[in-house]
Order: structure tokens, then C-alpha cells, then sequence
């Protein structure tokens, strides 16, 4: 597992495959605590990381159909890739060293150029008027008065 931790902290240096990296890193944790023969297989030293990494480059590349721009692969199916890395001699694999992994995003290009933007004027004013409030001062209450609409009001009733 040592080497394993070796191999991670090189690939966390690099700009790319981090977390790819990791992700398989986990897996092998996983079946190394399941299965002493699969430890002993990853601690050998013509096994590595690096490796493994190449080798699922290469698997799904020689899947993907041909002229294809893209290739990819689920989880599950990197695993299996993992295994079959791991439990594999080195003279069973064809690991095809010249494939980059396209996964990668792309560089941060610099803005020489500052952003312009077009002047817009302001919105024109509106005039507002001012209309007069529906609610009404005290002093402008008109009192009714109740035998002439026929209903009495309940603030008439309170006095």
C-alpha cells in the first residue's frame, strides 16, 4: 500500500488525472483490504499506478469505433479494467504508451483583449402623478346617517 501512496502523491502533482487517479486509487484500497493475493499483485514493483492508468487509456481507445472523436467508459467498466490490470502479467497487457488521455481540461487561454461594452443610455423618466390617497383623514369622514341608507353600521352601534 506504501507504493501505492508513493503513486499517488507523484500523480496529485501533475496538472491532469488527478482525480481520476484517485478515484482508482480508492477502488484498489477497497479490494486490497478483500483480498491478500490482489495486495501482493499491486505491491509488485512492475505494476504501477501510472501503468494502469495507460493501460484503461488504451482499452477504451481500441473500443471506441473507429474515427470516433471521443471514447468513454463507466464506472464499472474501469474497474474491471483495474482487475484485469492488476491480476494480469505485464506480458498479457498491451499497453499502448503513445494514447493521451483527451479527459483533460483544456488550458486557460489569456485574455489579451479588455471586454468594451456598448453604452446604453438611461431609461427615460417617468412622471409620476400624484394621485390622491383613497384612504382619508379623520377629519374628512362624513358621517351617515342610518335611517337614510337602512343599515346600521357597527361603529354606530358602539356610540
Amino acid at each position: 500500500m506504501e507504493k501505492i501512496n508513493r503513486e499517488i502523491a507523484e500523480i496529485k502533482t501533475q496538472r491532469y488525472g488527478k482525480n481520476f487517479a484517485m478515484a482508482i486509487a480508492i477502488h484498489i484500497y477497497k479490494m486490497c483490504e478483500a483480498d491478500e493475493a490482489y495486495r501482493a499483485r499491486v505491491d509488485l514493483e512492475e505494476k504501477s499506478l501510472k501503468d494502469c492508468m495507460q493501460y484503461i487509456y488504451t482499452v477504451i481507445k481500441n473500443e471506441a469505433p473507429k474515427g470516433a472523436d471521443a471514447a468513454a467508459a463507466t464506472d464499472e467498466e474501469v474497474y474491471q479494467l483495474v482487475d484485469t490490470y492488476y491480476k494480469s502479467s505485464k506480458e498479457e497487457l498491451k499497453i499502448d504508451h503513445s494514447i493521451k488521455a483527451d479527459a483533460q481540461a483544456p488550458p486557460e487561454k489569456k485574455v489579451e483583449e479588455e471586454t468594451t461594452y456598448a453604452k446604453v443610455d438611461a431609461p427615460p423618466k417617468v412622471e409620476v402623478k400624484k394621485q390622491k390617497s383613497m384612504l382619508t383623514k379623520k377629519s374628512e369622514v362624513k358621517h351617515r346617517d342610518p335611517a337614510v341608507d337602512n343599515q346600521v353600521s357597527l361603529f354606530d352601534l358602539m356610540g
